[in-house]
């Protein structure tokens, strides 16, 4: 294993991965990069033979059903006629759980953290108060601080927030996730007396909070409350007291600014009024991709759905102005391009890995293990809210980022925790 100073540099690199899902693309693929070899580098060649199957051992449905889902993922798209072979490079995601499964592994003990480390955290902070401000400024004046100055260019929706990034959504479920990290922390951090912590951590939430309401990301604002909902099951009992106060405050600061704000309340209100354009919308691309999954069965291939959607929805009388590039559903995606199949393969990943967080989760809470307590509670958090938000919106790149970085987090402590029994054994 590398020195302790190879070591938090790689811990930083996963925190200023972090702060890139804000800047864009090319600024959180440059990133991942750089954390890709900074594990190669701190683990070795040596390192990796030995502790890539000690990861994935105590995992091994998760990689059996990605393994099947990687399959008919191919085959469907080898069978397909319209769609490109490039397409295979989206198996990539594949991949990437393992990469942040190795990197994660350095931070499960806790330790003093090292100059390069507090850089890191003092940049995500600074980064996440100017896209709060940035935010709020695009919804006001439909114009965007940063994207101008840096870039020469407008927001994709300019009265809605979406800081340095181009689209609201993928702001949204980077700003969404970062909140939940930052409840997560706040709420432990109250319940084990460290409160100045607690309040540091607050104040963040309350900011990334505040980026999402900007955006007015609707399916992110239910992911939130879903994911609140979802929070007083699986939160360890020591820490229920504090998470109830603190949904308590946070539903009353949400209620008392869409009541106080017309643009968020009537935004909000639009939510369940299936006649406004965008939720039309999303019923008629939902309707036809029901009828082409039962049309296709075992799948059409990724990105195929792009070019038999037009036809499907004249087929079935709806306008043009319906005709999106995704189904604006996530699982409907991978149902329609992967056949039942290879959603239900999907589904099972997704659904093993809560389960085991959230087992992980409660064993860690009997060890008083404080600190593997908010990484899995973050984890269990982010999920929640990911795979709530993929109910109405596809997952853009930050969030499959996320999303793997999230599943990554169980995967490492399951590996760590077998090592321990083997040990004690």
């Amino acid at each position: 294993m590398a020195s302790e100073k190879s070591l938090s540099l790689l811990r930083a690199s996963l925190i200023f991965f972090l702060a890139s899902l804000l800047l864009g693309s090319a600024a959180m693929y440059v990133q991942f990069v750089i954390v890709s070899v900074l594990v190669i580098w701190c683990f070795k060649w040596s390192g990796l033979k030995e502790s890539i199957p000690a990861l994935i051992k105590p995992t091994g449905p998760t990689w059996v059903m990605l393994l099947l889902f990687a399959g008919i993922f191919t085959a469907t798209l080898l069978a397909s006629d319209i769609v490109s072979i490039s397409q295979m490079g989206e198996l990539k995601w594949l991949i990437f759980p393992l990469v942040f499964a190795l990197a994660s592994s350095t931070i499960l003990k806790k330790s003093e953290l090292k100059a390069i480390e507090k850089v890191a955290i003092v940049f995500l902070v600074l980064l996440s108060v100017f896209s709060a401000i940035d935010s709020v400024y695009q919804v006001i004046t439909g114009k965007s601080i940063g994207r101008l100055l840096l870039f020469g260019a407008e927001p994709f929706a300019p009265n809605r927030g979406s800081g340095l990034l181009k689209n609201p959504i993928p702001f949204a479920h980077v700003a969404g996730s970062l909140f939940q990290i930052g409840i997560a922390g706040a709420m432990i951090s109250f319940s084990i007396g460290k409160q100045k912590l607690a309040a540091i951590l607050s104040g963040l939430s309350l900011i990334f909070f505040l980026c999402v309401l900007s955006s007015l990301a609707r399916g992110a604002w239910l992911a939130i409350a879903l994911t609140a909902l979802f929070s007083l099951v699986v939160t360890p009992h020591p820490f229920k007291r504090v998470n109830m106060i603190g949904l308590g405050v946070a539903a009353l600061i949400g209620g008392l600014t869409l009541a106080c704000n017309d643009t968020l309340f009537e935004r909000f209100r639009s939510s369940f009024d299936p006649s406004v354009e965008s939720s039309s919308i999303r019923l008629h691309l939902w309707d036809a991709n029901v009828k082409m999954l039962g049309n296709h069965p075992f799948g059409i291939g990724f990105n195929a759905n792009d070019i038999l959607l037009p036809e499907k929805l004249a087929e079935l009388g709806y306008p043009a102005l319906s005709f999106q590039t995704h189904p604006h559903n996530e699982y409907l995606d991978y149902a329609v391009a992967t056949g039942f199949p290879g959603v239900l393969l999907y589904l099972g990943v997704t659904i093993w890995l809560l389960v085991l967080t959230v087992k992980l989760l409660r064993r860690a809470n009997l060890q008083d293990d404080h600190w593997n307590v908010f990484l899995l509670t973050a984890s269990a958090l982010v999920q929640s809210f990911l795979n709530a938000c993929a109910l109405t919106d596809q997952f853009s790149t930050p969030g499959r980022f996320l999303i793997c970085l999230a599943w990554a987090i169980p995967i490492a402590i399951a590996a760590k925790n077998r090592d321990s029994s083997a040990i004690r054994n």
